[in-house]
């Protein structure tokens, strides 16, 4: 929950129905953020980047694997980003300086292709 009152979660669907139009019979990813006034989806333009985090849930660092370089953002459950680094293709994040919980994890390659994860940090 956010100071505006405002609360964020993650949302998932590995569905083929409505208006699934990418990432067909896989799994769909949003990022959702709701207020008094409703409900927004907070990362409009999310892309099936070859990407792959592990170990998760993990401890002390985070594995990410990907074709390209990326600007990773850490976000925590109330939407205050706690980590932003670059990372090159099968680069690592520290991870062991947060608090035990669960974060979202969003990382941006040059073409502005995104994609958003779930982070569970033990």
């Amino acid at each position: 929950m956010t100071d505006d009152g405002a609360v964020y979660f993650l949302a998932n669907s590995e569905s083929t129905d409505f208006d699934v139009t990418e990432n067909f019979g896989g799994e769909d990813i949003w990022l959702v953020k709701l207020t008094e006034e409703g409900s927004m989806r907070v990362e409009d333009d999310l892309h099936d980047l070859s990407l792959s985090v592990f170990p998760n849930p993990c401890t002390d660092h985070v594995n990410i694997s990907s074709d390209d370089q990326l600007l990773v953002s850490v976000y925590d459950m109330v939407g205050n980003e706690v980590l932003r680094q670059q990372v090159n293709p099968s680069g690592q994040i520290e991870v062991k300086m947060l608090p035990a919980g669960t974060y979202v994890l969003r990382g941006m390659n040059d073409a502005h292709q995104k994609f958003v994860a779930r982070l569970v940090k033990l």
